[in-house]
């Protein structure tokens, strides 16, 4: 019986870090700088954002630095915050399993600021029981020594875990460890999907 749901961030409740082009395509006008730019230099520098070796401060100085502007951290970090964004018909599936009585959690690969940042936003200690953030942990999905400490956190055997992803190196991940996953695709797929596993009317 499934006690405990895990759920992803970006791409799932919200999102991504790195919607240059739509969510976040001030930055990319301001900086002066192509989406794909600003996507290469997010993934180069990604291993140690995601697991906390250096802060997204440094990613907006390293944007900075390619773009030659002059334009101040705080400016884009400011943008960034304001337009992060929480899928609102995601968190009413989240708010009515957590009447359920289902013991929420939140497991990201993200960077430390840009956790805080969605924290703060939209109250997540609120909504979930535990969050988790890769940068705090030092590791990043889709290895099994996330899943493997976010287990033992919750003190939960894999068989009563659901976790829902959108990466599919995720979903395999967790499967290999015993935990029942749900691909997630759309709003109307998780909520099928949930109906289907009896969890949601």
């Amino acid at each position: 019986m499934i006690t405990t749901i895990i759920f992803d961030y970006g791409g799932v409740l919200g999102s991504d870090a790195t919607e240059w082009s739509t969510r976040f395509k001030d930055i990319a006008r301001i900086l002066k700088l192509t989406p794909a730019q600003l996507d290469a230099l997010w993934k180069s520098m990604w291993p140690a954002l995601g697991t906390g070796h250096v802060s997204l401060n440094e990613f907006w100085r390293a944007a900075l630095k390619k773009s030659g502007k002059k334009e101040k951290r705080g400016t884009l970090m400011n943008i960034y915050r304001r337009n992060i964004f929480l899928n609102v018909h995601m968190l009413d599936m989240v708010l009515t399993l957590k009447k359920k009585g289902f013991i929420l959690a939140l497991l990201a690969n993200e960077s430390r600021e840009g956790m805080k940042m969605k924290k703060e936003k939209f109250s997540l200690d609120k909504v979930f029981d535990t969050i988790y953030c890769s940068a705090d942990l030092g590791v990043v999905k889709p290895d099994p020594h996330i899943f493997k400490y976010v287990m033992n956190d919750l003190k939960t055997p894999p068989e009563k875990i659901l976790f829902i992803d959108d990466r599919k190196e995720n979903i395999r991940a967790a499967k290999k460890l015993g935990i029942r996953t749900i691909l997630f695709r759309n709003d109307a797929h998780a909520r099928k999907a949930l109906h289907k596993l009896h969890l949601l009317p």
